[in-house]
């Protein structure tokens, strides 16, 4: 009976303790291999909401660490940057394609470790907004 108790008290502490091992090892290991990639844009999506409004969905090749962005008008626009350590060296500003009417025109480009991306609307100002992060998308609602 002693020794089955020993045996449960050892399993009960090398257990939790080999699995922390194991988690920490393959943490640092994913954390290098997201901040050796470069910051840029992966996917561009725009889709109707519920509402009537509009969803654009910009998907990153990793989360940055962190976004501003602010809107400007003649033309209407709303700018995105994305930071991050080690985002890569610099890229020319480039429009990329897409098809929504909702979008004059998506340009992006990569300076100082910043991601910009600039979505260009038809008309002066630019319509009513919201942004919003979840880990590597980026989430802009326009209108309503």
């Amino acid at each position: 009976m002693k020794q089955l108790l020993r045996l449960a008290l050892s399993l009960f502490i090398a257990v939790p303790l080999a699995g922390c091992a194991r988690m920490g090892a393959s943490n640092q290991a994913w954390s290098g291999e997201a901040t050796a990639r470069p910051l840029l844009l992966r996917q561009l999506q725009v889709l109707p909401t519920d509402e009537g409004a509009r969803a654009v969905l910009l998907r990153l090749s990793r989360p940055p660490e962190g976004v501003r962005y602010s809107a400007g008008s003649r033309p209407a626009r709303l700018v995105i940057e994305a930071m991050a350590a080690d985002a890569g060296g610099d890229l020319p500003e480039r429009q990329m394609p897409q098809d929504s009417a909702a979008l004059k025109a998506v340009r992006v480009g990569r300076k100082n470790g910043v991601l910009k991306i600039v979505l260009e609307f038809s008309g002066e100002e630019p319509p009513p907004y919201s942004v919003r992060e979840m880990a590597d998308w980026i989430l802009v609602r326009l209108g309503g």
